[in-house]
């Protein structure tokens, strides 16, 4: 069975682990490339459990200026939370469509992902995980957190 955590955003951080080979890779991806990176697996017999984190889940975003910076600075930033939230809808609605199992995680401010790069790689070397590419960014190491659990 292979496991795919999926961290959106304008930089999609991407983490397949395949849990009988305990192999796993991780992948920063734009929107269209996570699109095909989940068709390789749609129609294969093969078993993919999807974990994405969804802050379409969260209540609507309505930003107060924040302080210090211009009105327009804050209009781009809550521009760029709405798309993270529907990019990250609309891989989801894909991935149900294909006959993936889907999980939607809501992120919040005890969330597992937002962990450091020490922990996620004492967390992987603790659990016997094949991880020959063993660099990773704040979105891979989310994406790897949130599947973390089938280690």
């Amino acid at each position: 069975m292979f496991h795919i955590g999926i961290d959106g955003g304008k930089h999609i951080g991407v983490a397949i682990f395949d849990d009988t080979t305990r192999f796993l890779e991780t992948k920063l991806l734009d929107f269209w490339d996570c699109i095909k990176e989940l068709e390789t697996y749609a129609n294969t017999g093969i078993d993919v459990v999807i974990e994405i984190e969804a802050p379409q889940n969260n209540k609507p975003v309505f930003i107060p200026k924040i302080a210090g910076l211009s009105k327009a600075a804050t209009l781009k930033i809550a521009q760029d939370v709405g798309r993270v939230k529907r990019e990250s809808e609309l891989i989801s609605e894909f991935a149900k469509k294909n006959g993936f199992i889907v999980n939607e995680r809501t992120p919040g401010k005890n969330s597992m992902t937002k962990s450091s790069n020490d922990f996620v790689q004492n967390l992987i070397k603790s659990k016997n995980v094949n991880f020959p590419n063993s660099r990773t960014n704040e979105h891979t190491r989310d994406a790897i957190m949130l599947i973390a659990y089938t280690f």
